[in-house]
């Protein structure tokens, strides 16, 4: 039988690299970043409460314990059927989505976004909790929130349109050539 040290774990459960903050990451300047744009998505009025909670309420979702003011939130089935929920802000909800008859749509936004080879974390104000991605999941930016997406939803729910410095330095050039 193997003896532990006190504080040492079995060689089977070590952690072979801890997950890196990306809390405050700047895709601006990442030379991998990627320009994509979020697929459209209509949510029913059953999908979406409007809700709004004292700043110390914390609010049981399937992803944890959240907290937040003057939040909304939003029901989703996956394709199991299972209802994942997740509050945003008011202000959030209405710069990210529209009303298009009795549904709510998501509005054609571009997103910053960036896929990592590493294990990582991003924390945000309003939840407890920090939300992590493993090798391969995506850091997306979206206005100014910092956002983890898995490998899978990012590919059913993203189009990328290529590197963003290029697309950058592409468009920077086309306007130096209008003002000739």
């Amino acid at each position: 039988m193997e003896m532990i040290i006190k504080g040492d774990l079995p060689a089977i459960n070590k952690i072979n690299k801890m997950p890196k903050d990306y809390t405050n990451y700047d895709l601006k300047k990442d030379n991998n970043t990627m320009l994509a744009q979020k697929l459209s998505t209509v949510f029913s009025p059953s999908q979406i409460s409007f809700q709004f909670n004292n700043k110390n309420t914390a609010v049981k979702t399937n992803k944890g314990y959240m907290s937040c003011d003057d939040s909304v939130i939003v029901t989703v089935k996956d394709e199991n059927g299972k209802e994942n929920s997740y509050p945003i802000s008011k202000e959030e909800f209405d710069a990210t989505y529209e009303k298009a008859g009795d549904n709510y749509i998501l509005k054609p936004n571009f997103v910053l976004a960036l896929e990592l080879n590493e294990p990582f974390y991003v924390r945000h104000p309003w939840k407890i909790q920090a939300f992590y991605g493993n090798e391969g999941d995506w850091l997306v930016k979206e206005g100014n929130t910092l956002r983890v997406i898995s490998k899978k939803d990012f590919n059913k729910h993203y189009k990328v349109f290529g590197n963003f410095l290029k697309a950058l330095a592409a468009a920077e050039k086309y306007k130096e050539q209008l003002r000739r």
